[in-house]
């Protein structure tokens, strides 16, 4: 009853504080620029069963072991975004931002600073700067109202050089390779090709990355690890309002898998030899559409593949489950809930489970 009477409090205050703000989106043009000025705001209430995760849900960092559960409730407004887009004569400028970077704190003012999230220029073919990963995709992607995402899809943005023709991608990435016990040494840019086409019945893509670094461990043992990694997408639409889409990612992706950052993705084996962390993911999604927003539901598994009796007390495999029901007002107002399920177990066997339940409210201008 406790947690009801909280969730109520939540969407009223909501409803009446974002109902009120005036939507001001900016289009306008300037020296032949068009300028473009918009956001939105949203305000999540988050009560974790287990244990508290924060802001974002974040599998990979359940606390395992002999741990005591508790519920906990969070409430913030760290989503919330401006985005800036300026175009002329067959060039485009993006530069967006959101307050998920470093400060705040929950005893005084909440403040929290900016975070780069998008900064771009595209001309023809070409995009230089930091935008969302090539090997990453949006076809097969689950929508989730967590601003965090799930094991077994890509998540990852970062400054890079890209080329696209028709239905082909190249780039060339930001390197960043985590080791175990030791440390690393990018020596190549990461480098993503890219095929993608989008129909009426199915879409789907396929994308390829290899990548390179030098890594030492604690002994002073020095080797070159090259890592490579596939991730595979389709998407299917039954009749106009159902889909399912399907991912796969395989190989050693690192950090391009949404969990699989948390984990180092290198070492050096017994025999003093670099070897690349292997992992396979996959996420189900099923996504249907309603005159009034859209129920979606997903289930994801990441499972790490690593030479037995490695640091057997770090992360091996995760499960996520998300439903969530979407409805947008005439007003311009979009609310959301989330039932999500989190499982984590580490290779010594020990696991941990947390539930959360979210609701969002967000007004985009």
């Amino acid at each position: 009853m406790r947690n009801t009477n909280i969730i109520i409090t939540f969407i009223a205050g909501s409803v009446l504080s974002i109902s009120s703000a005036e939507a001001a989106l900016l289009k306008t043009e300037i020296n032949d620029w068009d300028i473009n000025i918009g956001g939105y705001v949203k305000v999540d209430l988050i009560v974790d069963n287990n244990q508290d995760q924060g802001d974002l849900a974040f599998t990979g960092g359940l606390n395992t072991g002999e741990i005591e559960e508790e519920r906990s409730v969070r409430i913030h407004a760290r989503e919330s975004r401006l985005n800036f887009t300026a175009k002329n004569d067959g060039i485009k400028a993006v530069i967006e931002t959101d307050f998920y970077g470093n400060g705040g704190n929950q005893v005084v003012s909440n403040s929290h600073s900016l975070r780069l999230r998008l900064a771009y220029v595209e001309s023809d073919h070409w995009m230089i700067g930091q935008n969302w990963s090539t090997f990453m995709d949006w076809i097969a992607y689950p929508k989730f109202v967590d601003f965090s995402s799930s094991p077994g899809v890509s998540f990852i943005r970062q400054s890079q050089i890209r080329y696209t023709n028709n239905n082909w991608s190249f780039s060339l990435e930001n390197p960043e390779l985590k080791t175990y016990m030791g440390n690393s040494n990018d020596i190549l840019p990461d480098m993503v090709i890219k095929y993608r086409k989008q129909g009426d019945l199915f879409s789907y893509y396929a994308a390829g990355l290899i990548r390179a670094a030098d890594i030492t461990n604690n002994s002073g043992v020095e080797d070159t690890v090259v890592a490579a990694a596939a991730h595979l997408g389709l998407a299917v639409n039954l009749g106009a309002k159902d889909t399912i889409s399907i991912s796969t990612i395989l190989g050693s992706p690192g950090r391009y898998n949404q969990e699989k950052w948390y984990s180092a993705n290198a070492y050096i084996d017994n025999n003093g030899d670099a070897q690349a962390v292997s992992s396979t993911s996959v996420a189900v999604a099923f996504k249907h559409k309603l005159d009034d927003g859209s129920f979606n539901a997903s289930i994801a598994q990441l499972k790490i593949d690593r030479e037995d009796g490695l640091f057997v007390d770090t992360f091996e495999k995760s499960i996520e489950f998300h439903i969530n029901r979407f409805w947008k007002m005439d007003n311009g107002i979009e609310y959301s809930v989330e039932l999500q399920h989190n499982r984590k177990v580490e290779f010594n066997g020990d696991d941990a489970n947390n539930t959360r339940l979210q609701l969002g409210v967000k007004y985009a201008f």
